[in-house]
């Protein structure tokens, strides 16, 4: 099984152990920022604390706040051919949209894993809300699963947008 993970959260050195360790089970690849202005002293170049050849740092551009996506619509990945594709950040992302587009290009078969993380939606009133929450309602029918690391996600997923359970992993 191969398993494609874009998420900035393995720019750690610390965390980087969690991809390594997933490695002994299937082959994977993590897509992160080549470059990245995070808190606690974490930001800077990516380095790889050991087997380089799991990790994909790419260039990122920022668009708006916090949103960014990878300059790359092959994901650095091109010939890799994932399984699933776990997205570690909200569906309602441009990271999701971008990762959606990989999927229609290179790789149809290929199964959409969410992996949220917080309850950071906000249900906004007039049109561009609603239109907002289209969006975000759209995106969630296009995973396939969704892994919600707390249950606030998860009521947030089932309250607001009635993504049914069996759809849902809670995992804390």
């Amino acid at each position: 099984m191969n398993v494609l993970i874009l998420s900035h959260s393995y720019f750690a050195q610390e965390n980087q152990k969690n991809i390594i360790s997933l490695s002994s089970f299937c082959r994977v690849k993590c897509v992160l920022p080549k470059q990245w202005d995070a808190p606690f002293g974490h930001g800077g170049a990516f380095q790889a604390t050991q087997n380089k050849e799991l990790f994909v740092p790419l260039k990122s551009v920022i668009v708006f706040r916090s949103q960014y996506i990878f300059t790359s619509i092959s994901l650095g990945v091109l010939h890799f051919r994932p399984d699933i594709i776990n997205i570690e950040y909200n569906p309602w992302s441009l990271m999701f949209f971008l990762a959606l587009l990989y999927k229609v290009l290179f790789s149809r078969h290929s199964k959409i894993v969410c992996t949220i993380k917080k309850n950071t939606f906000i249900k906004r009133p007039g049109f561009w809300g609603r239109l907002r929450f289209f969006i975000a309602s759209l995106s969630l029918r296009m995973t396939d699963h969704i892994i919600a690391v707390s249950g606030m996600a998860q009521d947030l997923l089932t309250n607001k947008f009635a993504v049914p359970l069996w759809k849902i992993s809670l995992c804390h």
